[in-house]
């Protein structure tokens, strides 16, 4: 079943629906949430950036913990029929689907901080926009939208109102602070992920994918390193240095 909705985006490819795909995936990126949060704080109200902001956190820590549980792969990945595009965005496991959390958490927290119904609607078609972009781009399979957009909204239920009465509370307040600085940085010293092993390493560039002008494969590179005029296999490599 999964496989057929696939093929299916895949048969609808055309360049500008390419086009049109990828803008509509950027709805669910972080440059988005950046600076909707960065005018909330200075712009609007600091209370509702705070909620908006924490519930966003809360849905993709929860997104990431489910990704190294699953540790599902991607479909253009597994599938030779399945081509990915706009591939560097698809970094990490396909389960559940990044992109599709953030928007449903994220667009969800909107429509509850305003409570308006032209703003619900709008905010229930981006968040849907995002969710078929991503299965159009062969990046995520049905499954993994589907639990991105039931984590991300169910997340904003749970917690936003509990976030924004947090913001009233100065002690509470300061320690999620440091509890939300401290995984962001043990976040930001992680190697980056590859999900073929340490003997593998995840080339999808063009160049090393003739034909395949978004690159979808991924290419073994060599593990040697040049020793003066001699390749020496990193295995038996010792550095003289150390």
């Amino acid at each position: 079943m999964q496989l057929t909705i696939m093929e299916f985006f895949q048969r609808m490819s055309s360049p500008f629906l390419d086009v049109l795909v990828e803008l509509m995936t950027m709805l669910g990126e972080e440059t988005i949430f950046i600076l909707a949060v960065a005018f909330f704080l200075w712009c609007a109200s600091k209370k509702k950036g705070f909620a908006i902001f924490s519930t966003l956190f809360a849905s993709l820590i929860g997104m990431s913990v489910l990704k190294a549980l699953v540790k599902a792969p991607r479909p253009f990945q597994v599938v030779a029929q399945i081509e990915g595009k706009r591939i560097e965005t698809a970094t990490g496991y396909s389960f559940p689907s990044g992109h599709t959390t953030g928007a449903a958490s994220f667009y969800s927290s909107l429509a509850v901080t305003y409570r308006k119904r032209w703003l619900s609607v709008v905010c229930a078609v981006l968040i849907l926009m995002v969710a078929l972009s991503r299965m159009y781009l062969g990046v995520h399979w049905p499954l993994d939208v589907f639990a991105g957009l039931a984590l991300g909204i169910t997340v904003t239920f749970v917690a936003y109102t509990w976030f924004s009465n947090l913001y009233d509370k100065p002690e509470a307040l300061y320690t999620f602070s440091l509890v939300v600085g401290a995984v962001s940085k043990d976040g930001d010293q992680d190697p980056p992920f590859c999900p073929w092993g340490n003997r593998i390493a995840c080339d999808t560039s063009a160049e090393n994918n003739p034909g395949r002008p978004h690159g979808s494969r991924r290419v073994p590179l060599r593990h040697d390193r040049l020793v003066g005029n001699r390749v020496v296999p990193l295995s038996g490599y010792q550095d003289p240095h150390r």
